[in-house]
């Protein structure tokens, strides 16, 4: 690393690390990387197990690294609290995270690579930083067939290449924030991705693979045979595995389903501001009857809250041609002892209304609610002044059977609510 001179981008990237050494054995290692890391990452938060050597202690409470003792649970532990301890002390933009082991391996077989990697680490919302074929080909056997699989296995869910269990990413601010909320499972290698990809959508993922990640004495585990290393990547390779398979199954549940002109998909974080907007419309607010102007946080809050309930589902109404969200549709307050829910849909900007858009996403959420949830009666509520509403509603199957008189008072004059509900064998017959 002597004479190595490479111009930094002025762009803040911060670094965050694990260590956890009991013998000391990456003393000389931290040593001899600790000026490069000093000079090339101006912020630098290291999480050291409380059994650490009392020697790489010093020699890292000695530097310019911040340094936080934390109690010794294991590697996912170690990680939230570091990421967690960034999001309190720091200020910068995007977060190099990787194990220290990993990185003194970096800095020591390839720290042009690595310098060279910053300026794609500053780029999106998640980087897979992951190792090429030679690197991936310095491990042992035990570690390169377990690992195929749980990659493999990411792959298969995701559509992305990447090898997600070389211990190395980076992440936007805001990616950051979003894992240190919401991480709590064994192993964080592949769940922290896709908490990124339920968040902000798989576009937000990118993946690259280097050379500098390879296998070195320093990153090998002890133990006291080769069934137990065997075993000890197997044992990792699942735990990894089943925290894939738990999104998955989370993102099945929120289905995607498709007509001819539009589409619906579950509702991300990312569109909470296309909502806000959204409603900002006086017209929808009219339509609607809602009376509130809600800030951007309280939208925020209140889909917040949508996404952890159970008992419903919400979906961004899109059009195929541009994938532009133009309104939202739910089903709400499910009630699968009585196999009945409620229903509701906004089509945002007057601009996208009355074009038949609005029909053809009722008619997937009917579908889904009678073809796949198997109800029974979905019913809603609709003020009688929304005429080209109570038409697409009556269009597909629904029947009035109430009203609430006067029960919305706007602008000085008093409005009906008008009650309809449609049951499975009134979907099914319009269908037919």
């Amino acid at each position: 690393m002597k004479g190595l001179i490479i111009t930094m981008s002025t762009h803040e990237l911060a670094l965050l690390a694990i260590v956890h050494d009991e013998e000391g054995q990456l003393y000389h290692n931290i040593n001899e990387v600790l000026p490069f890391i000093e000079k090339y990452y101006p912020q630098a938060y290291i999480a050291v197990s409380e059994v650490t050597s009392h020697k790489v202690k010093k020699l890292l409470e000695g530097s310019a690294l911040t340094i936080y003792e934390i109690p010794k649970r294991g590697a996912a532990q170690a990680r939230r609290q570091i990421v967690r301890k960034a999001v309190n002390n720091s200020d910068a933009d995007y977060y190099h995270y990787c194990d220290l082991d990993h990185l003194i391996t970096w800095i020591q077989t390839n720290p042009k690579e690595l310098l060279k990697v910053h300026s794609q680490l500053k780029k999106g919302d998640y980087t897979i930083i992951g190792r090429n074929e030679q690197a991936f080909a310095t491990h042992p056997k035990e570690w390169q067939e377990t690992e195929k699989i749980t990659n493999l296995i990411f792959s298969i869910e995701t559509g992305i290449e990447a090898d997600v269990t070389a211990g190395s990413c980076s992440m936007s601010r805001r990616a950051l924030m979003e894992v240190a909320r919401t991480s709590d499972a064994k192993m964080t290698d592949a769940e922290w991705p896709l908490i990124v990809r339920e968040c902000f959508g798989i576009e937000a993922i990118q993946a690259i693979h280097v050379d500098g990640l390879q296998f070195l004495k320093i990153n090998e585990s002890l133990h006291s045979s080769v069934t137990d290393a065997w075993f000890s990547r197997i044992r990792l390779c699942y735990v990894i595995s089943e925290s894939i398979a738990r999104f998955s199954k989370r993102n099945h549940e929120r289905v995607s389903i498709s007509k001819e002109r539009v589409y619906l998909r579950p509702i991300e974080r990312s569109d909470y501001r296309t909502i806000y907007e959204g409603i900002q419309d006086e017209s929808l607010r009219f339509l609607t009857g809602t009376k509130t102007v809600f800030t951007f946080e309280q939208i925020e809050q209140v889909n917040e809250r949508f996404r952890e309930d159970k008992a419903r589902y919400d979906w961004a109404i899109c059009l195929h041609d541009s994938n532009k969200m133009i309104g939202d549709v739910a089903l709400v307050d499910i009630d699968e002892d009585n196999q009945r829910a409620g229903f509701r849909i906004a089509i945002y900007d007057c601009t996208y209304r009355q074009h038949g858009y609005g029909s053809e996403a009722i008619q997937l959420a009917l579908a889904f609610c009678f073809e796949k949830l198997k109800l029974h009666r979905l019913q809603l509520e609709v003020f009688s002044y929304n005429q080209a509403a109570i038409k697409a509603y009556q269009k597909v199957g629904f029947q009035q059977e109430g009203i609430l008189r006067d029960a919305l008072y706007w602008d000085g004059q008093y409005y009906d609510e008008l009650i309809f509900s449609i049951l499975a064998e009134d979907y099914f017959r319009v269908k037919v």
